[in-house]
Order: C-alpha cells, then structure tokens, then sequence
C-alpha cells in the first residue's frame, strides 16, 4: 500500500510539473512545446541522480514476446499517429508510452498501448475505450490497429547477466532476430543470435581507454545499419 501511494504521489508530482511547463509556454505551438518539454523533462529527471532504465516497446511473435531494441522505417503506429500527444510518464518511461505490437498471420497490428498525456484527457481508438491506472495512465486493449509498416525491426529476448544500459543492446540477450516488413507484411526474418557470441567477444576484449564506451556502443549494432535504438528517449511527434 505505501508502495502505491508513493508511486502515485511521484505521478502527481510530474502531472503539476507539466501543468507549470503548460503555462510558462502556454503562447507556443504545440510541436514547439513538445520539443521544450522533452528536453527538460529529461535533465530534470537527470537531475534526480541517475538515467533510469527505460521500459521498452514488445513486439509478440509466433506466441513469444520480445522487446523491440531497434527500428528502421515508417509506418509503426504510435500515440501521435493516433491524435494523442503523451508526456513523461514516469523515470522508466519518458516519452510517455509504451506500445505491444503483435504479428498475426504475417501482418503487424499495435495491440495494447499505455500513455500519459499532460491533459489527462484519452479519446477513445477504434471502438476501445481506454481504463485508467492511478487516475493518470491511459490504458488502451486489444486495439488490433494494422501498421502498415515498411522498414526492420530488431527484437531482442532472454536478457544475459552483463552490463545493461538505459536501452535494451542487442548483446545483452541470447536472442536477437531482424524483422522485415513491407506494407505491413512480414517479408523476411533474419536470427542475429549467433553473431552476439562474437560481438560479445569483441566487446569483452575492448581495452579500458577513455574511448572505451564509444568503442563498445560501436560494436553493440556493429552487425546492422540505419537502425534508431529503441525505446526513443524523447518524445516523438
């Protein structure tokens, strides 16, 4: 119970917060004020002490759930493209959503979303009207929204005991697999999981330098191109 009302207390804390933002910049543009509210939401979270770990979007896959780590491409639904405009939810999430999309039949739907926004205000998606959790998050089951999605996804599961950072790196987990799709349809799956073994080999022979971080993020997608690590930290219009 006190767990709950500290958590709740902490939401409270952040919904006043943006209420403040909402009237110092109340005259700009909502995209204006989206940019100005990412970037100090994340140095006032930075403030706090440390960069929290940040819960990322899954992607269901022949029944298994993965953690999306990177992506590449258009068309990944998302709150914006919904007419939803999140803010910070909590440290472990600050753009303010988390997504599950799901492969059903070689086709990618966004299934359940979770999101905050500084209104408190949820419109109903499709035909699903959202719940709410400690009177602020918006909870949205079962959308079943096809993603005409065209671009890769990198999915990633069974995390290993090694060094994790803020967002989930591919070689921090036994599996690793590249999803392609076109239009929304599954056109190619591509299993990573054995290249990790070297890359982790690689990173653990990485001598200790003032360079030695940039070397390791280097090596982490060394083994894809043109990928955005995921969860973003921002957020996204």
């Amino acid at each position: 119970m006190q767990t709950n009302v500290m958590v709740q207390a902490a939401y409270q804390s952040l919904h006043w917060i943006e209420h403040l933002r909402a009237w110092l910049f109340g005259g700009v543009s909502r995209a204006v004020f989206n940019s100005v509210n990412s970037v100090v939401s994340y140095f006032w979270l930075q403030g706090l002490g440390q960069l929290t770990r940040q819960t990322p979007d899954t992607v269901i896959y022949d029944n298994t759930k993965y953690a999306l780590a990177g992506l590449k491409g258009t068309g990944l639904l998302k709150p914006t493209d919904l007419g939803i405009t999140p803010c910070i939810m909590a440290t472990f999430c600050y753009r303010g959503y988390i997504c599950q999309y799901e492969l059903i039949d070689e086709n990618l739907y966004l299934k359940n979303m979770k999101v905050r926004t500084m209104e408190n205000q949820y419109p109903i998606v499709g035909a699903v009207s959202p719940t709410l959790s400690l009177g602020i998050v918006g909870h949205y089951e079962d959308l079943n929204l096809f993603c005409k999605f065209s671009g890769g996804l990198i999915l990633v599961r069974d995390a290993l005991p090694r060094i994790r950072s803020v967002t989930p790196n591919p070689p921090s987990f036994s599996t690793v697999i590249e999803m392609i799709l076109n239009d929304g349809n599954l056109e190619q799956l591509i299993d990573h999981s054995k290249k990790m073994d070297e890359l982790r080999s690689q990173i653990d022979n990485v001598p200790d330098s003032s360079n030695k971080w940039n070397i390791i993020s280097k090596i982490e997608w060394s083994f894809v191109s043109g990928y955005e690590k995921q969860p973003a930290m921002f957020i996204n219009s």
